[in-house]
């Protein structure tokens, strides 16, 4: 799991997200239509798959309806404080 230094909530594990829901945590804005992805890595040399779980706004999941998280841009998927993720977002009811 990644790490980040956020500024209400100080270390803490990080979600992965499209630049627009990365954008919305940063300013604290309430999270709302989004869609949770899990892709499967299976090539990894120890034989283990590893699992990506990363969440997309409604209109970047349409646009990348087919595109796993290794076809996107490095710049795409940005990581941002779980924490701030689960208070804006419907998971922390």
């Amino acid at each position: 799991m990644g790490f980040i230094i956020c500024e209400r909530h100080g270390g803490n594990g990080i979600v992965l997200s499209c630049p627009h829901l990365s954008e919305s945590i940063s300013k604290y804005k309430f999270l709302n239509n989004f869609v949770k992805r899990v892709d499967l890595d299976k090539d990894d040399a120890d034989g283990f798959e590893i699992e990506f779980i990363y969440y997309l706004c409604e209109c970047c999941d349409k646009e990348n309806e087919k595109t796993n998280i290794e076809e996107f841009p490095e710049y795409f998927i940005q990581p941002s404080c779980a924490k701030c993720f689960e208070e804006l977002s419907n998971l922390a009811n």
